[in-house]
C-alpha cells in the first residue's frame, strides 16, 4: 500500500522537478536594453531641460550624485542640483530662455552597473553676460560628460562635467562619426 502511494508522488515530483529545470530563467536586462533605458533618460532630461522645470532636471540624479558646471560651481546631492538649476532655470537665471537639443549622445557601459555618456549638444537662448548688447547668446555648442550609476533597476546620473559652451562653428560643431577610429 505504501508503495502504491509512493510512487505517483515521487513520478509528480520527478516531473515538476523537469519543468522547473526547463523553464527559463528571468533574464537580466541586456546591454542594449540598458542602453536604450539610458538614452530615454537623456531625452527626457532634454524635455525637462526645455520646460525649464529643476525638480524634473534634478530627478535624474542620484541622491548623492554631483554636478560640476563649466565655471567650476559644484553641486553635490541631488537636492543641491535642484537649487543650482532653480538659479538658472528661473527668473533671470542665464538659461531661463535657452533651449537645449542633444544632437549626439553616445553611451559606454563600463560594468554592467555603471555608464559613460558623452552628449553633444547645442544650447540656444542663454542670456547674455552682463555688459553686453542685451541680446541672447547665439547658438552654443555644449559637450555634457555623464556618469550614471543603476541602482534598484534605475539609471541615474552621478556625475556630470559639461564643458565651456562656444560659438557653433563648424569646427565646433558636434561631430559626425558614430564611433572613434581605433585599430
Amino acid at each position: 500500500m505504501l508503495k502504491r502511494l509512493l510512487a505517483p508522488i515521487a513520478v509528480l515530483s520527478l516531473s515538476a522537478a523537469f519543468i522547473l529545470a526547463a523553464a527559463p530563467a528571468p533574464s537580466a536586462p541586456s546591454v542594449e536594453d540598458d542602453i536604450g533605458a539610458i538614452k530615454k533618460n537623456t531625452a527626457a532630461f532634454q524635455i525637462a531641460w526645455n520646460k525649464h522645470d529643476p525638480k524634473a532636471i534634478a530627478a535624474f540624479w542620484a541622491t548623492d550624485g554631483d554636478l560640476i558646471d563649466p565655471w567650476g560651481v559644484t553641486s553635490i546631492g541631488r537636492e543641491a542640483v535642484e537649487k543650482f538649476f532653480t538659479g538658472e532655470h528661473t527668473g533671470m537665471g542665464k538659461l531661463a530662455k535657452s533651449t537645449y537639443e542633444n544632437k549626439k549622445d553616445d553611451v559606454r557601459l563600463i560594468t554592467p552597473d555603471v555608464a559613460i555618456e558623452d552628449w553633444q549638444v547645442v544650447l540656444t537662448g542663454i542670456a547674455p553676460p552682463p555688459g553686453s548688447d542685451g541680446k541672447p547668446l547665439g547658438p552654443q555648442f555644449h559637450r555634457v560628460v555623464v556618469i550614471s550609476k543603476k541602482s534598484g533597476g534605475e539609471w541615474r546620473i552621478t556625475a556630470a562635467r559639461p564643458g565651456m559652451p562656444t560659438p557653433v562653428t563648424d569646427a565646433a560643431a558636434p561631430a559626425k562619426s558614430d564611433k572613434p577610429k581605433t585599430k
